[in-house]
């Protein structure tokens, strides 16, 4: 366990640390995750450290696109496990150390001079720093190998020696000291470096932008000028076009164009002549015309390729010819040559880029260092790569970027900056400080074997003594202080040397002695031992067995349970039903009086029923809870209603203070209900002529519930004793109120179940105070799909088939479906139900479990497999077994729904409405 925690740490923290940022900005790898991955190459396997280092590398293949050297880096924790797990502590040195920078570093040199367009200064800069990484993970991945290993030793593997601990110490000290430095202080170089060159990007972009609006707006002024001059004078204009020109050479072309589009007069002459010749001397259909002629206003295109005149990419500048009475008469245009921004780039610092866009973002000019024609729309990538993170990529090329708008035409300017220019510069810099790091380090090894060299001596000498130390002779030895260095530390352990053999030689008799008594104690322990394995082999076959018979007798009560529920339900639902069927006839008050005792009666005889069946669920630990959304007030005022007749048979008055409680709550409602019913049922039991109070309270997902009443109370001996099965608090209680005696017992079983607890208090003549706390979750609104049954309807007419071997029950439920206006059939097996349904379509099937020659499930499962009219009718489960796994089998078999006898008018047509609902 203890290396799966290690092999998991370091691939975590391997992993983490190659997803940092890295220290500097550079083309090489400058990671530390490498650390990990070697410390992993030492400490396990290969069948282990490789998947470990594919982990841990697995960030830096997804961030860098230089895979040359990410498989070099890669492959030299693979390498280190592969050749120097268990081959000794110090080969790693040599194999990934020496032989790292022997093969590693040219490789990585000659891939970094191909990829940096053969710039020296540059490639070097990026292979040393991929190199360092590989070194700097061989250094502190070892120093992590060796501290575990001092921890947790690898089998088979020699102790470390000291003298060469130390001198690797000193120098792994003063090279990751160093390179933390060196790192940072590059780190701050780069920045201010960084920063005067984003800088000087922002001055000139700006000082860009006013030029290129000066220039644009010159020429813009001297065509508007020379148009002013066309209007007011229409006599040599052939002349006035070859002054415009010499004036502006930047213009490529210029044109007179009269009212209808026709060219009248160009330069250079040779422009007209070739318009002629190709048949497109009118240019009313061209922006530059069309936008004059509409808006009277000077016009500036966006660049375009020239038709007819020449196919050069220019821009043109446009003006209206207007006559005395403002009327337009024609235009001035001149197309302006995109190479004029040339002069603009010229005076760029090297290394900078200049850009133009219009306002479609096509190319108006661009340096010949970007590549980018004319016209296109250049695609910049943002880099990937940590290094370059935010910046742009270009023709294989990593640019830093500076936007400045035009006043012209939404026009924009960009400076573009090659960060190669930028590695180049600094490049010089980082190898000074690499080479100096490199020095720092020699002298570390050199400082470190003078220490080892001075120490190693006396603590040699020490070992050498406890080595021949023997506590059985006499004699002391000691230290030689004529040893290279002696130190206050190592003259202390020289004295406790001396006082620890004395102790030993002590200790050894005693030992001696001791060993003798343990002797003798063992043979005695011994025949101990024999005679305790007979008895505690007898003791543990009398335990089996009646474990045994324990379980038998568990799985005896738990069937007698279960088919005494069904036998004395199968005759309740006899009684209950059909006094449920009188009740609703017209009956004379005796009449009416004494089937509403017989009704009740069975009623109460069905809630002992249910409560024996209840603890003898939980006792087995078969009882479950749900977790649904209910209307909580709706819940309390149901059970309060419920007892109201109760309450008044017994003259008592039945209160309720609900207090501010949620609306809806998450929880098992039909546990909650049973648990208020019973402790409510118990107040009015046991009071008379009096008040029973029910209080609720919710606060921080807690629901208290309180029962108080003014009856005979409780003492305070006998207020344990009322939460035990079949006791109350005296016998003549039982005598003279009646009852179980389970009430209060199921009650604080069911509360524990909901993770609740229950309390009393109370003192004799003065009531009794139940309260209970259950903790609930508040829920936004109710889970949809549950029917009133008070407000429950069935369709008329809706035909219903019902499966019942029983008679009584048959017609019980017959009279039950006919009062709420259905139609019925009665089938008493299962095969005459498959023949009948096979013929004839029904609405829902009220199907028995237990019948001769085909049960229920049977029956259902035959219905769902085999297609016709009623493959996918509802089916309701109408049966006496009432546990919870008959409620499953149920479901399994392919039935809906699940109702236990005997059956209540209400339960009957609040199942019947879910599915055919009036």
């Amino acid at each position: 366990m203890q290396s799966v925690v290690v092999a998991v740490a370091l691939a975590i923290l391997g992993a983490v640390v190659n997803f940092l940022p890295e220290p500097i900005i550079t083309e090489g790898v400058a990671t530390f995750g490498g650390i990990f991955a070697i410390a992993s190459a030492l400490l396990f396997p290969s069948r282990v450290s490789v998947p470990l280092i594919a982990v841990i590398f697995a960030p830096l293949w997804w961030r860098y696109d230089n895979y040359l050297s990410l498989l070099i880096l890669s492959l030299q924790p693979v390498i280190a496990s592969l050749t120097c797990y268990k081959k000794g502590h110090f080969r790693i040195l040599m194999v990934a150390g020496l032989g790292w920078s022997l093969v590693a570093l040219p490789a990585l040199l000659f891939i970094q001079y191909i990829l940096h367009e053969q710039i020296f200064v540059v490639a070097l800069t990026s292979a040393v720093v991929t190199w360092l990484s590989g070194i700097t993970a061989v250094v502190c991945g070892h120093l992590i190998y060796l501290t575990v290993f001092a921890v947790r030793p690898l089998s088979g593997m020699q102790p470390v020696s000291f003298s060469p601990l130390l001198t690797y110490f000193f120098a792994a000290v003063f090279f990751t000291g160093n390179l933390v430095v060196n790192y940072l202080h590059i780190n701050s170089v780069q920045v201010d470096q960084m920063s005067d060159i984003e800088l000087y990007m922002r001055q000139r972009t700006q000082v860009l932008s006013e030029q290129l609006d000066s220039f644009i707006a010159r020429h813009r002024a001297a065509i508007i000028q020379n148009a002013g001059i066309l209007s007011s004078q229409t006599d040599n204009q052939a002349q006035l076009l070859p002054l415009l020109a010499q004036a502006n050479p930047d213009f490529l072309t210029l044109l007179i164009a009269d009212g209808n589009g026709e060219i009248t007069h160009a330069f250079p002459r040779s422009v007209l002549q070739r318009a002629n010749k190709v048949g497109l001397t009118n240019v009313k259909q061209r922006q530059y015309f069309a936008a004059v002629e509409s808006s009277n206003a000077p016009f500036i295109s966006e660049v375009f390729k020239g038709r007819g005149f020449g196919d050069d990419i220019i821009v043109a500048i446009s003006a209206p010819v207007i006559d005395e009475q403002k009327q337009f008469r024609g235009i001035l245009e001149g197309s302006l040559s995109l190479q004029s921004f040339a002069y603009f780039d010229a005076q760029n610092i090297p290394g900078f880029a200049m850009l133009i866009q219009d306002a479609n973002d096509k190319v108006i000019y661009a340096s010949p260092a970007l590549g980018l024609a004319p016209m296109s729309l250049p695609q910049f990538d943002v880099c990937q790569e940590q290094y370059c993170a935010g910046l742009f990529q270009l023709n294989s090329k990593i640019w830093l970027n500076e936007t400045e708008p035009l006043a012209t035409n939404n026009w924009k300017v960009s400076l573009y900056y090659d960060v190669m220019w930028y590695e180049r510069l600094i490049g010089e810099y980082m190898l000074r400080a690499l080479a100096l790091l490199i020095v720092v380090c020699l002298l570390g090894i050199i400082a470190g074997f003078g220490i080892a060299w001075l120490l190693a001596g006396p603590l040699k000498n020490l070992a050498e003594h406890f080595k021949n130390l023997n506590p059985a002779m006499d004699g002391t030895l000691g230290i030689d202080h004529d040893s290279r260095l002696y130190l206050q530390e190592i003259s202390a352990l020289d004295e406790a040397f001396s006082q620890l053999q004395q102790r030993l030689r002590y200790a050894f008799g005693k030992l001696a002695s001791a060993n003798q008594r343990h002797q003798q104690l063992n043979n005695q322990l011994e025949e101990l031992n024999t005679s305790l394995e007979s008895r505690v082999k007898e003791k543990t076959n009398s335990l089996e067995d009646a474990l045994l018979e324990a379980q038998k007798a568990s799985k005896a009560k738990t069937e007698f349970l279960a088919n005494m529920s069904h036998e004395i339900r199968t005759p309740m639902n006899g009684i209950i039903g059909n006094c449920d069927n009188l009740l609703q006839q017209s009956l004379d008050e005796v009449t009416h009086r004494r089937v509403n005792t017989i009704a009740q009666s069975a009623s109460q005889l069905l809630m002992i029923l249910d409560a024996i069946l209840d603890l003898s669920k939980i006792e087995a630990g078969k009882m479950t809870t749900e977790s649904v959304n209910f209307n909580l007030p709706d819940l309390l005022n149901n059970a309060l209603a419920t007892y109201q007749q109760s309450a008044r048979q017994r003259s008592n008055r039945l209160m309720a203070n609900l207090g501010k409680i949620p609306a809806y709550v998450n929880g098992d409602p039909g546990k909650i209900s049973q648990i208020l019913n019973n402790l409510l049922s118990n107040a009015i039991k046991f009071t008379s002529e009096g008040t029973v109070t029910l209080q609720a309270a919710f606060n921080e997902n807690m629901l208290t519930l309180t029962v108080s009443d003014t009856g005979i109370g409780i003492s305070e001996d006998n207020q344990q004793q009322i939460f035990n099965e079949f006791e109350q608090a005296d016998a003549s209680t039982t005598r003279h109120y009646g009852g179980t005696g389970l009430g209060l017992a199921i009650t604080q079983k069911l509360v524990k179940l909901l993770n609740g607890m229950i309390t009393v208090n109370s003192q004799p003549g003065q009531g009794a105070t139940f309260t209970v706390h259950l903790p609930l979750n508040v829920s936004a609104e109710p889970q949809q799909g549950q029917v009133s049954p008070v407000a429950a309807t069935i369709k008329p007419n809706a035909m219903i088939l019902v499966v019942e071997d029983n008679d009584v029950n048959a017609q019980i439920v017959i009279d039950m479906l006919s009062h709420f206006g259905a139609k019925s059939m009665r089938v008493a097996e299962g095969e005459t139900a498959l023949r009948v349904l096979a013929k004839r379509k029904f609405d829902v099937i009220l199907m028995d479990c237990q019948m001769p020659v085909k049960d229920g499930f049977e029956t259902t499962r035959s219905l769902r497999s085999e297609p016709g009219p009623n493959q996918n009718t509802p089916v309701i489960a109408l049966t006496a077994n009432a546990f919870n796994e008959d409620r499953d089998a149920c479901l399994a078999a392919g039935m809906n729904l699940h109702l236990s006898k005997p059956i209540k008018r209400e339960r009957l047509i609040a199942a019947l409405s879910q599915f055919i609902a009036g």
